[in-house]
């Protein structure tokens, strides 16, 4: 399943649905391939409410692939978790959104010597935004 606004609270369903079923219920974040901001719109921007109860879902869902034996499934379902997370912090805001397009359409126009210091130092901030995600996880399944 990709994991979208329209059915942003029907992961536990779908968990649910897939082992009544002996399936292993993957799911992911739907992807925004062209960088649209209507589709960043329509698909891509989430309530708090939404996140939240996204959140309750996953954790509820954890346990039941767990007991399945679906290593699959819950490494896909700990990666949505840290995903919507990044998500929440960054695209999930259609302004900021917008200035990364705005960024990339600016980096695509630079010289090559230019632009691979900057993709470094892209993939860099990237990694640190998955390191502290991962950690605010972390301090949240804790508590």
């Amino acid at each position: 399943m990709t994991l979208n606004t329209v059915n942003a609270l029907e992961i536990e369903d779908f968990v649910d649905l897939a082992l009544r079923f002996d399936a292993e219920p993957l799911i992911m974040l739907v992807a925004n391939p062209y960088q649209t901001i209507d589709f960043q719109k329509k698909f891509l921007t989430f309530t708090e409410g939404q996140f939240a109860e996204m959140e309750t879902q996953i954790d509820a869902s954890i346990p039941k692939v767990r007991a399945r034996k679906y290593s699959d499934a819950e490494l896909y379902l700990d990666q949505l978790k840290l995903h919507l997370e990044m998500h929440r912090s960054g695209d999930n805001d259609p302004v900021k959104f917008a200035a990364k397009n705005a960024a990339r359409t600016v980096f695509r126009h630079l010289p090559e010597q230019l632009q691979a210091p900057l993709r470094r130092a892209v993939q860099n901030r990237r990694r640190s935004a998955m390191a502290r995600a991962e950690q605010k996880l972390r301090e949240d399944s804790a508590q």
